[in-house]
């Protein structure tokens, strides 16, 4: 017993502190930035190294900065969780270039697609349960009988 209450007790707290070591566990990825960045701009203009490091680590503080405005919109309303009107509505108190109408627009054309991909692959889930069981059932008939077992 008292060997137990020698060792020292875990503060989980730090070690999740330690985990995480800031913002640069969540940056976007370099490849993902560089593609968005080079379709902003007119073909031929190249990036230096420093420049690109700069727009990953300032999206990964925008997109920080963007959520947590929108989960303030979100407590404000007593929701837990955060939506994409939310989202919008962070946008427009930032007062962040583009119009509202436009970036509606964009996230309901967005969804779609979205949710027909969604569709799509439920669509193909479902007909491959079907196929399967349905050769399941095939192979598992008791009603037929194998001639093949006769044949040895």
């Amino acid at each position: 017993m008292q060997a137990a209450a020698a060792q020292p007790k875990r503060n989980l707290r730090k070690s999740k502190d330690q985990e995480s070591n800031g913002i640069d566990n969540f940056e976007l990825p370099k490849s993902t930035v560089t593609k968005l960045a080079k379709e902003g701009v007119p073909d031929g203009i190249k990036f230096q190294k420093d420049t690109l490091l700069a727009l990953q680590k300032s999206s990964s503080v925008f997109i920080n900065y963007l959520a947590s405005a929108a989960q303030e919109k979100a407590h404000d309303k007593s929701n837990k969780t955060v939506n994409a009107a939310h989202i919008l509505a962070a946008v427009k108190e930032l007062d962040i270039g583009t119009q509202k109408g436009e970036l509606e627009e964009i996230l309901n054309e967005e969804l779609k697609a979205y949710k027909t991909i969604q569709e799509t692959k439920a669509a193909n889930k479902t007909q491959q349960q079907i196929e399967k069981e349905d050769n399941a059932a095939e192979t598992n008939n008791p009603d037929e009988f194998d001639e093949s077992v006769l044949d040895d």
